[in-house]
């Protein structure tokens, strides 16, 4: 077996991580791939190892993320297929995965969300970037360095260079911080539903992403219309 993760615990890890992040539980997990809940906790908390490949291809199959990509971090597929021809240190692809996570919580943004914004049709794919099991080759990297308006050295190395969105303006600190309420005042409501049928996780990114377009036009609108002497004070 190849020794990609460190030990047991990072793949049980690694697993809970993804069904976490979908919202799931280890009953709902454990109804989807037939594997009883007791199992997949020990997984999950590194007692029972590493499963077989056919466990995994159940849980890969109920998380639905790509089955490779937990062949990947199970240590049973050499991850040699990556970066497409560019090379990428260990810590570098460490790196890359953290500053991934960071803009995007930066703006409020789900993963589903960072996916759909960059053209990518599984959100799994985008996700195991975030997750160090794969990374995006560099003409992924121009995309997602436009994305938020930064560069590929600063995705890389982590060095802020010129070009004028590297930091977190104040707007779109106040628009991550309204996006984010606004989510939680959608997920925390019991039996959300629209037209009478309950709201999907789909449903709800989209309505997220139409009022970000909103937040963004008022603001547009409301700042075209406030006195220069109070815009010039508000950018002091």
């Amino acid at each position: 077996m190849v020794e990609w993760m460190d030990n047991m615990n990072e793949f049980g890890t690694y697993i809970k991580k993804i069904r976490e992040s979908k919202n799931l539980t280890l009953n709902q997990v454990a109804l989807y791939s037939e594997i009883s809940a007791a199992q997949l906790s020990r997984i999950e908390t590194g007692k029972r190892g590493v499963p077989k490949p056919a466990t995994i291809k159940k849980i890969a199959d109920a998380l639905r993320v790509e089955y490779d990509s937990l062949m990947i971090a199970a240590g049973y597929l050499e991850p040699t297929f990556l970066n497409k021809g560019d090379s990428f240190s260990k810590k570098e692809e460490k790196d890359i995965a953290k500053r991934l996570e960071e803009l995007r919580e930066s703006r409020g943004w789900s993963k589903t969300e960072v996916a759909r914004r960059l053209g990518i049709k599984t959100v799994s794919t985008y996700a195991n970037w975030e997750y160090g099991i794969r990374t995006p080759d560099k003409d992924m990297l121009s995309k997602i360095a436009s994305l938020y308006g930064t560069s590929i050295d600063y995705l890389i190395t982590g060095e802020k260079g010129s070009k004028r969105n590297n930091t977190i303006s104040k707007e779109e600190k106040d628009i991550a911080k309204r996006l984010e309420e606004f989510k939680k005042d959608l997920t925390e409501q019991d039996g959300l539903s629209f037209m009478g049928e309950p709201m999907s996780e789909e449903a709800i990114e989209s309505l997220t992403d139409a009022m970000e377009h909103i937040f963004r036009q008022t603001q547009r609108i409301n700042k075209k219309y406030i006195p220069k002497k109070y815009r010039d004070k508000e950018n002091d």
